[in-house]
């Protein structure tokens, strides 16, 4: 072998034996690339009153000393550092300082933020329907820097508006994206625990369905207005408990999320609606009517009269046990019928005395002591039950029925 070839053999053993060396012990081959002294972290932000801990590192890696290192803040008023090289933060600014270390001079600049000591929102609880878009005020003391962070993104988002004029405060949209729950939690984006939060619930239905009124009066025939209020302004229905009443929608209220439901008096009595959301059955308000007949007629509760013949001869006695008035409002006419039903019996007055088969008795609605209406029922046997007459056409009013005397 030649001596050139043996020291060729000779450098690839000692470069072998190099390499597994330095796989053996995990060489650092990027420090190695960077083996100048410097500052561990050049650009520092700091939230007044925070301290941080600077370093000046050396060739190999490793942190200098800080007692060794000249510290030096060239504003001291915004940031100071101590002989051990701890940064306090003193007022919002921007302070130059500089690590003096074997005669060179190694800089580095600390920013200090001003922060929040308030955060809040004018809305902590939101119901809102999806693809709508909900404001909200974002309340702040100074003005500085607040972020937000929402649980679901997948139910909503968040975008910020402008800030409010003459205020520390500013904008926030959320847009409800699909129906479920998140929450949002808008903070002071250098002190965290300077937050509020906001729960949200995203749905495509009323959570809230009410009416101006409780409970309301309405004369038979008669038509009334209510007003359904409504969260959303979305699908709503009614049920009726009885046909005394009947109803209809309106227009929805602009401007508003609510309706016009308009009830009509179908006949005397109490009727209870029942209108609620369509798909939130838990959103619900309940209504009670009383239909008034403003046909008022006394009834008395039982009379008797004479029936007389021809001639103008008693023939018998008859006794009413019971009367009854029934209503009715004939939609179709918009007339008033009243229907008098009597049951009762008709005593002969004397033993030769034959009765007719058939006798009328007259009946008549009277307004102090005015005769308004009148009509005759008709009377077969002896006695009779629920014999009727009709009375059409009846006004308003107030009315005192009188039983008259029969006649063929």
């Amino acid at each position: 072998m030649t001596k050139t070839k043996s020291k060729l053999l000779s450098l690839l053993v000692v470069f072998s034996l190099l390499f597994g060396i330095a796989g053996a012990v995990n060489v650092d081959v990027s420090f190695a690339a960077s083996n100048k002294i410097h500052i561990r972290k050049t650009n520092v932000v700091l939230v007044v009153g925070r301290k941080h801990q600077q370093q000046l590192i050396n060739e190999k890696g490793k942190t200098i000393k800080a007692s060794k290192v000249k510290w030096k803040s060239l504003k001291k008023s915004v940031a100071r550092i101590n002989k051990k090289g701890k940064i306090t933060a003193v007022k919002a600014g921007t302070a130059k300082m500089t690590a003096k270390y074997k005669g060179k001079t190694y800089k580095f600049t600390v920013k200090v933020k001003k922060t929040n000591d308030v955060v809040s929102v004018d809305k902590s609880n939101i119901t809102m329907l999806k693809d709508s878009t909900v404001t909200v005020v974002v309340h702040t003391d100074k003005g500085k820097d607040v972020s937000y962070k929402v649980d679901n993104k997948d139910i909503v988002s968040c975008e910020w508006g402008g800030k409010i004029d003459g205020t520390h405060d500013k904008y926030l949209y959320i847009k409800g994206l699909k129906n479920g729950p998140a929450v949002i939690t808008v903070y002071d984006a250098y002190r965290t625990n300077i937050k509020a939060t906001i729960n949200v619930e995203v749905v495509d239905y009323n959570t809230k369905v009410s009416a101006d009124q409780e409970s309301m009066d309405v004369n038979v025939s008669d038509t009334v207005t209510l007003i359904v209020k409504t969260d959303f302004g979305k699908d709503v229905t009614y049920t009726c408990s009885n046909k005394n009443v009947s109803c209809s929608w309106g227009k929805w209220i602009d401007g508003t999320t609510d309706r016009y439901l308009y009830v009509t008096g179908e006949k005397e009595g109490t009727s209870v609606i029942t209108i609620r959301d369509t798909k939130n059955e838990n959103a619900a308000a309940a209504v009670t009517v009383n239909v008034k007949d403003p046909h008022i007629i006394n009834v008395p509760p039982t009379t008797a009269c004479k029936e007389y013949d021809a001639d103008g001869n008693v023939v018998s006695d008859i006794n009413i046990t019971t009367i009854t008035v029934n209503k009715e409002y004939r939609k179709l006419l918009d007339k008033y019928h009243v229907k008098i039903y009597i049951s009762g019996t008709r005593t002969k007055s004397g033993d030769d005395i034959e009765l007719p088969k058939l006798t009328k008795i007259s009946l008549s609605l009277c307004q102090n002591g005015i005769n308004r209406y009148t009509d005759d029922i008709l009377v077969r046997g002896e006695s009779f039950t629920n014999a009727e007459c009709i009375i059409p056409d009846v006004e308003a009013g107030e009315y005192d029925l009188v039983i008259n005397e029969a006649r063929p």
